[in-house]
């Protein structure tokens, strides 16, 4: 899958273009105007683990940052 395909799946936005920020990872700017990170791994849990070391960072009583 592509990163303009893997945009438009998650958010069901087409994407109008994309570059690559390094490695494994894309900005993509969506039709809508709005900007997503893409992100490539291969193992399928590791955007989930992100997305929770995400949300545990951004509670208020969550680790310094």
């Amino acid at each position: 899958m592509t990163p303009e395909e893997a945009a438009r799946e998650l958010t069901g936005v087409p994407a109008v273009g994309v570059r690559q920020l390094g490695g494994a990872v894309w900005e993509a700017d969506l039709a809508d105007g709005g900007p997503v990170v893409v992100k490539r791994h291969d193992e399928p849990n590791a955007a989930l683990a992100e997305a929770a070391s995400l949300e545990w960072l951004a509670e208020p009583a969550g680790p310094p940052v």
